[in-house]
């Protein structure tokens, strides 16, 4: 066979491979990446790409590889869902950046945090004092929880006691002429 074809027909299929695996692997794996869901993204794309590219090894032994690691990381999600202990183990554990408004440099050190880091996410979420912090949580994710202290906190409507007229959920009349 024509190696440009082959080529193209073998990373036609790993697409189509990643796109199932993704769909099978839910959206939980796009959205809120853990460390399970960033080695498997990681690896899995590896071994397509390899599926795409080296002629030199059978397209079978990367079906198999691609479907041992979907496998495998499927597995690992149910123990984390089921399992508190393997939760912590496979996606890791919130970590307290800031405790009532005190920044705790031992838990920066740990997940190895830098306070330029820390500003930055802060500056990320309109936050440009510190104090205004009353805690800080860098999530399994990588992402930055804050809780504003009392007085920096923004009013809600309950607040400030204004009558709602009801949110309702959008419907969409007009599709696609099809």
């Amino acid at each position: 066979m024509n190696a440009y074809l082959e080529i193209l027909i073998r990373t036609a299929a790993a697409l189509v491979l990643l796109l199932f695996i993704a769909k099978i692997l839910g959206k939980q794996t796009i959205s809120n990446m853990t460390f399970l869901d960033f080695v498997t993204s990681i690896t899995v794309g590896a071994v397509a790409a390899n599926m795409s590219f080296n002629e030199s090894i059978n397209w079978r032994h990367f079906i198999l590889a691609l479907i041992v690691f979907t496998l495998a990381s499927l597995l690992l999600s149910v123990l984390a869902l089921k399992s508190r202990k393997w939760r912590n183990w496979i996606s890791g554990s919130p970590t307290v950046l800031i405790e009532e408004g005190k920044i705790l440099e031992d838990n920066m050190k740990k997940v190895r945090y830098t306070l330029d880091s820390l500003n930055q996410a802060l500056r990320e979420k309109d936050i440009f004092n510190i104090d205004e912090i009353k805690y800080a949580i860098l999530e399994d994710n990588g992402k930055l929880s804050v809780l504003r202290k009392e007085e920096y906190q923004y009013a809600t409507k309950k607040d400030v006691k204004f009558a709602s007229t009801g949110v309702h959920f959008p419907v969409e009349l007009i599709m696609d002429k099809e």
